[in-house]
């Protein structure tokens, strides 16, 4: 757990990370998967369709609940912005392989945005970018709720986003 908490303080010396609010490590057990959730972005989301972060292309919710069975441990990142979960997620996930976490891996929020268009085929950033929770099937709203976060705060309406690094 030493090592989980060298690895959210690293945070802090992220560049640009003013929408960063809170991380904390989390046990993967508490990451719900959902189908509805991947419902939601078939019919409720523009996305769909249109990058190889989203559905159809990420992995769905069983594929994701068999990839959560490989871990035990986590860090769900709190933003107050849709872009900041994704890069310090991935900048996390850099930093963990180092520090021994062989198989870190992250997920962010929302569909890319690094190009105008997905050629659908290859992706030419994947260094820079991961699928969402949600877009994999992570019921965002209830796997915040399970470690003590809202997804909006009740007294002024903000709405916050989430990243997470699967960490083993």
């Amino acid at each position: 757990m030493d090592k989980i908490l060298k690895l959210i303080n690293k945070i802090k010396e992220f560049e640009d990370i003013d929408e960063f609010i809170d991380a904390k490590a989390i046990k993967t057990s508490s990451i719900v998967t959902a189908f509805w959730v991947r419902f939601k972005c078939k019919y409720a989301c523009g996305n769909y369709n249109t990058t190889l972060d989203c559905p159809p292309y990420s992995p769905g919710p069983e594929e994701m609940s068999e990839l959560l069975k490989c871990y035990d441990d986590a860090i769900l990142i709190k933003c107050s912005n849709h872009e900041a979960p994704s890069k310090i997620a991935i900048n996390l996930e850099k930093i963990a392989i180092g520090m021994e976490f062989y198989k870190a891996i992250s997920f962010g929020a929302g569909s890319c945005k690094h190009c105008v268009k997905c050629n659908l085929k290859s992706c030419i950033n994947r260094s820079i970018t991961r699928p969402s929770m949600e877009a994999c099937g992570i019921d965002v709203v209830q796997t915040a709720k399970n470690n003590g976060y809202n997804m909006v705060d009740k007294k002024d309406k903000t709405l916050y986003f989430f990243g997470l690094v699967l960490l083993k």
